[in-house]
């Protein structure tokens, strides 16, 4: 038996029907190496204008509201986030359905499951929104907001609710995109929506409105571009009809069947990732909590560089595995490991050669503990950045058992570490309690995979290259650490920030050509060099033809 050949026939909730004459005539939601290709370009563009733009956000906010600010503000959504983890575990089934029913052109049914979701779903928003106006500054309390931000923070956690309720009825739309396999609109609107926050965000800011004033940028940015949405799905598949009335029995049991599996998951991610920043809050104070959420919002780069790569592979997982096209599952699980560990992998390592002078230079301000944060939380961040494609491909599936326990591996060390480890070394003792959770937690879940898959760990260890994607990484790492360190750029009298951004991109340059060089001839075979090229040639004809 194939690796993943005994995974051939997915497990559906119901067989798709065959289409009249064996065509599939719902092409959007046909997966194809353009298709995918062009998903993750665009998404890749998505998350580096929403890093970038959270770059200029993040420094303005800690200089207007102070560091103690910004870890309230980190805090309204942390609280928002126990709401809209229902929207993340059901909207996996969205996506899921979409594929298998545009497959089976089984629109009807499609329109059922989604009107189900939106008012399943959109309930648990409001009645999220129905206590934040009840006990909204009791919450903020709780974690030890200055009295002086309580009322703005209760009111700025209602704003964020209120987005949520749109995001969690009419905005199933992003979803169903996904399941088309137009994650570049999805991708799109996010580009919109961030700059729409952004745009409202500063001038209330800087005009005194605070985290008032940000929440409602949020709105702006956020809430409209849940209609925009819901505008591209009725363009781009008319046969669907998005509406709370299309709701039935049988809508509400499938989803709560597929989405109900994830909800656990999604539950215990929710509590270990927010649950350390509520601990560390009221343990060490606000503060504190902006010192860990700087360090986390730095590890996005790499999480946003793995997502573009991961983003699309969901919907292209259930497409193959509705189809029974075992081969192409098995190569998008190596392929797409191996461009997900070199991508996520290698901004990882970049921020943790560079992470004093990265901080330094979007804050502009030394936060020695943000930065030796940062370069420890890499390591296990980097660890799970390789099971992003294997959680796709389970997740295409609806299997959550694995990752469930991966979870609660995860939190329980986590957590249980924590207070321990707080109590002994304070700040220092979250960040190790982190890093041991994750290294045990995504090593037991790789091992778990590859048994139940059948994939030996030497066929997988050698299809995705992670041996010599440690080693590309490694010698560009050690190269531009050693450098940057030992021989520092002469100073010509520029202000210290632009003095340390020069630092960044000379050194930066040598460590992306070792990078690049390195993984050219050590991790890229010979097939996908060929390919690479071709698409080199097709972009500098296009240019040239510009």
């Amino acid at each position: 038996m194939t690796q993943i050949g005994r995974w051939a026939r997915p497990l559906p909730l119901r067989e798709p029907r065959t289409p009249r004459n064996g065509v599939v005539s719902g092409n959007l939601s046909k997966v194809n190496l353009r298709t995918l290709g062009r998903n993750t370009l665009v998404a890749g563009l998505a998350e580096v204008w929403r890093v970038v733009s959270r770059f200029v956000l993040t420094p303005l906010i800690i200089g207007i509201l102070g560091l103690e600010g910004y870890g309230v503000w980190t805090l309204v959504f942390s609280v928002a986030a126990y709401v809209s983890m229902a929207n993340a575990s059901f909207g996996l089934a969205y996506t899921k359905f979409t594929a298998e029913c545009m497959q089976a052109e089984e629109y009807d049914r499609l329109s059922r499951i989604v009107g189900s979701g939106m008012v399943g779903i959109g309930s648990v928003a409001l009645v999220g929104l129905g206590a934040a106006a009840i006990f909204g500054e009791s919450i903020m309390r709780a974690f030890n907001t200055p009295e002086a931000m309580v009322g703005d923070a209760a009111t700025a956690l209602m704003i964020v609710l209120v987005v949520l309720v749109l995001r969690m009825s009419i905005g199933c739309c992003h979803e169903v995109l996904s399941g088309l396999h137009r994650m570049d609109l999805t991708s799109r609107l996010a580009i919109i929506a961030s700059i729409i926050e952004f745009c409202v965000s500063v001038p209330l800011l800087l005009s005194g409105w605070g985290l008032v004033g940000l929440a409602l940028g949020h709105l702006a940015g956020y809430g409209s571009n849940n209609f925009m949405a819901y505008w591209l799905v009725r363009k781009h598949a008319p046969q669907l009809r998005i509406s709370p009335f299309m709701m039935s029995r049988e809508g509400f049991r499938l989803m709560l069947r597929t989405g109900g599996k994830f909800q656990l998951l999604m539950g215990v991610n929710t509590l270990v990732m927010h649950g350390a920043k509520f601990i560390i809050s009221r343990q060490l104070g606000p503060a504190a909590v902006g010192i860990y959420n700087l360090a986390d919002r730095l590890l996005e780069l790499g999480r946003a560089a793995s997502a573009a790569v991961v983003g699309p592979l969901m919907p292209a997982f259930a497409d193959t595995q509705a189809r029974g096209d075992a081969k192409t599952e098995r190569v998008l699980l190596l392929k797409g490991s191996k461009a997900d560990g070199l991508t996520g992998g290698g901004v990882l390592a970049f921020l943790a050669v560079f992470a004093p002078y990265v901080v330094f230079i979007w804050t502009g301000e030394h936060f020695t503990d943000a930065s030796w944060a940062l370069q420890v939380m890499v390591v296990g961040d980097g660890m799970f950045v390789l099971t992003s494609v294997i959680s796709s491909n389970l997740r295409a599936r609806g299997k959550v058992r694995l990752e469930m326990t991966t979870a609660l591996i995860s939190g329980t060390i986590g957590i249980g570490s924590m207070f321990p480890l707080m109590a002994l070394w304070g700040f220092q003792g979250a960040i190790i309690a982190r890093l041991m959770a994750q290294v045990i937690a995504a090593s037991w879940y790789t091992l778990a995979f590859l048994r139940s898959a059948n994939i030996p760990l030497r066929e997988y260890i050698d299809g995705v290259r992670i041996g010599w994607i440690v080693v590309s990484l490694g010698l560009a790492s050690a190269a531009a650490g050693v450098g940057v360190r030992l021989l520092p750029i002469p100073d010509v009298g520029l202000p210290e920030r632009w003095h340390a951004v020069v630092e960044v991109a000379a050194w930066g340059c040598v460590f992306g050509a070792i990078a690049v060089t390195a993984a050219w001839h050590l991790v890229v075979d010979d097939a996908e060099r060929e390919r690479l090229r071709g698409i080199g040639h097709k972009i500098r004809r296009k240019l040239g033809r510009g």
